[in-house]
């Protein structure tokens, strides 16, 4: 009875830094989302772009795709 006593008492203590470090994964996972969201769509998926020449449109992107990149 005593070692579940000790258990509780350290489980007790370690919760709240588990909890806390949970939430920041969780955190730090929804940031890398949108930071590769952002990475890969700079401005909208292509009807929201108003950049006649930029690259997100699907015709620029076959046209770049035929011509090869040149960058």
């Amino acid at each position: 009875m005593a070692a579940a006593d000790a258990l509780a008492v350290q489980l007790a203590a370690v919760w709240p830094a588990l909890a806390v470090l949970i939430v920041l994964g969780i955190v730090v996972a929804i940031i890398g989302g949108l930071v590769e969201w952002r990475r890969k769509w700079p401005h909208g998926y292509g009807r929201t772009c108003n950049r006649p020449l930029c690259p997100c449109w699907p015709s620029q992107v076959a046209r770049l795709r035929r011509e090869g990149s040149r960058s």
